[in-house]
């Protein structure tokens, strides 16, 4: 059996190496056995030997032998104790700071060697990786208004980005000698180039994570329109004279012809509509007010405006003479007034007539006049109205979107037709009167004119200098015709909210009318970006699987 061999130092292992024991045994006849020498170095073993051989007849080829085996031995002995000083001692600290895997290459088995220090980081960071995704998928399409301020998603995925970054820094530090530093090894030196690269690239993905996952979530505006019903108080027919029920139940029609309802006055609320008109005031419709950016079809009293006419005809200057060299003449009128004509299939219906005559041109020598008329039925209309917080508003400025549902020609709807014609006298009426002299065979006109009433003023178009023939008017028919509108729904609207007062004091139903509506509302949403996030997860994943990689180098 060998010796005991010291491996605490290299220096005793090599003097241990060098000795060794011999026996060596004699003749047969002898049976004498040579004792065990330890100490002996090799040279003193050979001569020993040599000495023996001389003794028991050895001859000099066998001692040449012998010391040939001395030289070989002496130069196994060399290169053995050579690789035992260039073997690695095995240090405990890894170049990073962390232990190695080599600190463990006396204690064998799966789960002492196991990096736990760098996978489970790992995990944890894949973990976050995943509740990034679970943020974004979960807000997608969601209002803005439903997360709180210290949820945000903004913040959430500050909040998981960070925790993965930072866990997958730790497992990066437990893989960083073994695989980056390899890998810069590996090119310095030209070999494993193709491997080297791939990892520097793969790892250098993680740094890309946080950015593209917040590229994955974006905040939107968008356009929701959402469908119910709602009870307009607006009276669905034509007049309340119309409905039975009133006068039944109440002497509505006594009492408006009083002037008195409920202790107000119904001239006072009729004023308030014509003053609310001029100072364009809103129109505001009680009870609705929940109703946000919404677009509703109301039906109640208006006009039918179809029955119009337009024609042209020259200014009668014919009076001018030497006798009457002078003269007046109109070249602008408006009018609004209630008249009565008969309708085909039915009898004589009072309505609107709205008149208006203006100056097409001014040239004095070939003067001509614009006249339009325009027959106003008292019928039941849709009105698309745009309602928001209460507030109404027409969906279209003009009366041509307006659609008639029924012709109410009775009697019952002079009431309005009366306080339109009042309203019209006031706010409609106006006309221009020039004056036209003959100067020898010419006709000549001065730029001073007489005006009466508000429109002759808005619609005049002045002269270029002094020559009063260059005077003429742009056309009122349509502001006049959609003021009659703004007017008449205004109308609807008081008289539902002083009738609804009548009710609530003697215990009567309300009057309203149930229509469906659209609401048209802006949301500010998240929205998830799949295309970005499919790659942002991507590279999140790639990173850990390229820092789990730097585990085996």
């Amino acid at each position: 059996m060998d010796p005991p061999v010291n491996r605490s130092n290299p220096q005793m292992q090599h003097s241990d190496r060098g000795q060794y024991a011999r026996t060596q045994t004699h003749d047969n006849d002898s049976a004498h056995q040579q004792p065990l020498v330890v100490g002996r170095t090799i040279p003193e073993a050979l001569m020993e030997d040599a000495n023996l051989a001389g003794q028991n007849g050895i001859n000099d080829h066998d001692v040449a032998e012998l010391s040939g085996s001395e030289t070989e031995l002496e130069q196994a002995q060399n290169i053995s104790t050579n690789a035992s000083l260039k073997a690695p001692c095995h240090s405990p600290a890894s170049s990073s700071g962390g232990p190695a895997r080599e600190e463990y290459r006396w204690r064998p088995g799966f789960f002492r060697r196991f990096p736990y220090f760098g996978l489970v980081p790992l995990l944890l960071s894949v973990f976050c990786t995943n509740a990034t995704m679970s943020v974004i998928l979960r807000s997608n399409n969601s209002l803005v208004s439903e997360w709180s301020g210290v949820l945000q998603p903004s913040i959430l995925l500050a909040y998981t980005l960070t925790t993965a970054n930072a866990l997958m820094g730790l497992a990066f530090a437990h893989g960083w000698a073994t695989g980056i530093f390899g890998a810069l090894k590996a090119l310095a030196k030209g070999r494993a180039i193709r491997i080297s690269l791939v990892s520097i690239l793969v790892a250098i993905t993680s740094l890309l994570r946080g950015p593209l996952m917040q590229r994955a979530l974006l905040v939107q505006t968008r356009e929701v329109v959402e469908t119910d019903t709602i009870d307009i108080p607006i009276y669905p027919k034509g007049d309340f004279f119309q409905d039975e029920v009133f006068h039944r139940q109440t002497q509505w029609s006594q009492m408006f012809e009083d002037g008195v309802i409920d202790g107000t006055r119904a001239q006072d609320s009729y004023f308030n509509v014509l003053r609310e008109f001029q100072a364009k005031t809103p129109v505001h419709i009680p009870g609705t007010e929940s109703c946000t950016n919404c677009t509703l079809t109301v039906t109640t009293l208006g006009f039918d405006y179809t029955n119009c006419s337009t024609s042209t005809f020259p200014l009668d200057l014919s009076a001018l003479s030497v006798d009457n060299p002078r003269i007046e003449a109109e070249i602008f009128s408006t009018e609004v007034y209630d008249t009565t004509w008969p309708v085909e299939g039915r009898r004589w219906v009072t309505g609107i007539l709205v008149n208006v005559t203006r100056a097409k041109s001014g040239h004095c020598h070939n003067p001509e006049l614009v006249n339009q008329e325009c027959w106003l039925l008292p019928s039941l209309v849709n009105y698309t109205l745009e309602l928001n917080g209460g507030i109404a508003t027409f969906a279209s400025g003009s009366w041509k979107a307006d659609h008639v549902v029924e012709s109410e020609s009775t009697g019952a709807s002079n009431d309005r037709v009366r306080y339109i014609r009042t309203v019209g006298y006031i706010l409609w009426k106006a006309n221009t009167i020039k004056k036209y002299a003959l100067i020898g065979p010419s006709i000549y006109s001065t730029a001073l004119a007489e005006h009466h009433g508000l429109l002759s003023y808005l619609y005049w178009q002045g002269p270029q200098g002094d020559d009063g023939c260059n005077i003429y008017f742009r056309d009122p028919m349509d502001d006049i015709l959609n003021d009659i509108r703004d007017v008449i729904f205004r109308l609807s609207v008081i008289d539902t909210a002083v009738w609804n007062g009548v009710a609530r004091s003697n215990n009567l139903p309300s009057i309203h009318q149930t229509v469906n509506y659209q609401s048209h509302k802006s949301h500010v949403i998240y929205v998830a970006q799949r295309p970005a996030l499919i790659l942002a997860m991507a590279v999140s994943l790639i990173g850990p699987l390229a820092t789990l990689m730097l585990f085996w180098g």
